[in-house]
């Protein structure tokens, strides 16, 4: 079963997703002990859900300026 939800909702939750893998790379950086693997891993999910983000808002941007 599918939920429809708005664009607009969608971006915000990704974006508080971005902000939620901002606070654990911050807090994986501060650890005694760090696992560059894991710091790895974290930053390619960072930047492909930032990159993803920005390409959703561009397209919701692009839909916007056709429409009008």
């Amino acid at each position: 079963m599918c939920i429809p939800i708005s664009d607009v909702t969608m971006i915000d939750w990704l974006k508080r997703q971005v902000q939620v893998i901002e606070a654990w790379r911050e807090e994986i950086a501060t650890r005694a002990e760090i696992d560059i693997a894991e710091v790895e891993r974290v930053e390619r999910h960072y930047q492909w859900l930032t990159s993803e983000v920005n390409r959703l808002e561009n397209y919701g941007h692009l839909r916007a300026v056709q429409a009008a």
